[in-house]
């Protein structure tokens, strides 16, 4: 998780696949009633391609905890389509009852442990866990475990009415409390591939609810177009979006400069001071200056975008080649920094040796002043290339240091 992220954007990255997902599920399943014999078979089956995809690129770009969620993810969905060795009636079946009730608390479990890769010693408790889950529901499905069927049963005829003509099981209560944890959990953690969870949540409700489900079968292929979407979005961040700031990182900046075509400026910024920062305070307080002047720079204007070039120094680029209105926008923002308050949390001791002195002092509620200085340089017949534009506002940048800081100096 980058920093804390405001309500909405939290409740997106919660909630951001269970609105498509049904609302394209919904548009798959009128499709189907076209009766085209090959969009027939290519919703129905799609599911078959679209999981293995989505887990082999989620072992790809290391997605651990997104691989056990699509495994438990796939069991749900052979079941909820009337899938497994005694037909489709399966669904009505105890053993089927029994894994749609466990698997939030399974996703939960998952959630809560984070990624600890797939193939690892650390990784051998999820294995442990599909397989004991995988063993259980086979013991329900021949019959077996007599005690655990009976009390499934029992809570099955145990009906809660509720305003109008709904009505709920046990079951279905218990299973709806964890899939709340596992909500909130995600909530909590605000990763993009926990608002997938919701979507498949609601799906293996459905299944528990209304029993037997090839009804469900284009909700859960664009479940697995989805899980695809999500890996690929996943391994987006984390090539290209710097973990700390949220902001783009270097990489993107190249691939970001090779469309600029011909006239654009680009600008160097450096915190001023920041390995004071860090001696004296340490290291999470230097991690706070980061994400404060991120948060900033963010808000440029003028056609600019901002990009975290590497340590404390940031660079902005803006797609236009007015110096004076590009210079303006670079002195807003300096000003912008130099007048924001930043307020030490509690807790921070600094890291480095040359502040032991100060570590046993108080700090929560110090304000600091943190200034930024930048140089601007513009694409032209001297620097051609991205790599000449960024080095000619480096050289200005120094010279914005040499000259005391907290200032804007020009190619």
């Amino acid at each position: 998780m980058v920093g804390r992220l405001p309500i909405p954007s939290r409740f997106l990255l919660a909630f951001w696949a269970l609105p498509i997902g049904l609302s394209l599920g919904w548009l798959a399943d009128r499709l189907l009633d076209l009766g085209i014999p090959a969009l027939t078979t290519s919703l129905r089956w799609s599911p078959l391609v679209l999981w293995p995809l989505s887990w082999l690129l989620s072992l790809r770009f290391h997605q651990s905890r997104f691989s056990f969620f699509l495994l438990l993810t796939v069991m749900i969905w052979l079941i909820s389509v009337g899938g497994g060795p005694t037909g489709g009636h399966l669904l009505r079946e105890t053993a089927n009852q029994a894994l749609l009730l466990v698997f939030p608390l399974l996703l939960l479990v998952i959630s809560s442990l984070g990624g600890r890769g797939v193939f690892t010693v650390r990784a051998t408790g999820f294995w442990l866990l599909l397989g004991v889950t995988a063993a259980l529901w086979g013991a329900l499905a021949q019959g077996m475990l007599p005690q655990v069927r009976h009390a499934l049963y029992g809570l099955e005829r145990q009906v809660f009415r509720l305003p109008g003509a709904a009505s709920l099981s046990v079951p279905e209560l218990i299973y709806l409390a964890l899939a709340l944890g596992v909500v909130m959990t995600g909530w909590l953690r605000a990763h993009l591939s926990d608002g997938w969870v919701p979507l498949v949540l609601t799906l293996g409700f459905i299944a528990l609810h209304r029993g037997e489900g090839p009804y469900l079968a284009p909700y859960w292929s664009v479940a697995a177009l989805l899980a695809c979407l999500t890996v690929v979005q996943e391994a987006y961040r984390l090539a290209y979006l710097d973990a700390l700031t949220g902001l783009p990182g270097r990489r993107a900046l190249e691939e970001y400069g090779g469309s600029l075509g011909r006239n654009y400026m680009l600008a160097m910024a450096d915190i001023d001071h920041f390995k004071q920062f860090n001696d004296t305070y340490g290291h999470d307080v230097g991690d706070q200056v980061l994400r404060m002047v991120a948060g900033k720079l963010k808000g440029v204007r003028a056609g600019g975008r901002a990009f975290r070039y590497g340590g404390e120094e940031f660079t902005l680029v803006f797609a236009a080649n007015d110096v004076g209105r590009v210079a303006d926008e670079l002195e807003r923002l300096r000003q912008v920094i130099e007048d924001a308050r930043f307020t030490l949390r509690g807790g921070d001791r600094p890291a480095a040796k040359s502040g032991r002195k100060q570590r046993g002092r108080p700090v929560k509620g110090k304000e600091l002043k943190v200034t930024l200085s930048m140089g601007l340089a513009a694409r032209n017949d001297r620097f051609r290339d991205l790599a000449a534009v960024i080095k000619a506002a480096d050289k200005a940048l120094y010279k914005a240091k040499r000259k005391g800081r907290n200032r804007v100096e020009s190619a």
